[in-house]
């Protein structure tokens, strides 16, 4: 193996990496929004208090 030869196979190392970096970046980022929906499904962001209309939701 030449020095280039070893220059060329690092280039294609590097790049693979910065690639899996930003799937896993990605991935990261969809979970986390998808953590949220879950969450703001389960429990609403704010609980009413009785008896008091909120604007987002008219009765």
């Amino acid at each position: 193996m030449t020095p280039q030869d070893a220059l060329t196979n690092l280039d294609g190392v590097v790049a693979q990496v910065k690639l899996d970096r930003a799937s896993t970046l990605c991935l990261i980022d969809s979970t986390a929004t998808l953590q949220r929906l879950i969450d703001s499904i389960i429990k609403p962001s704010k609980p009413e208090a009785p008896g008091v209309a909120s604007s987002s939701n008219p009765v």
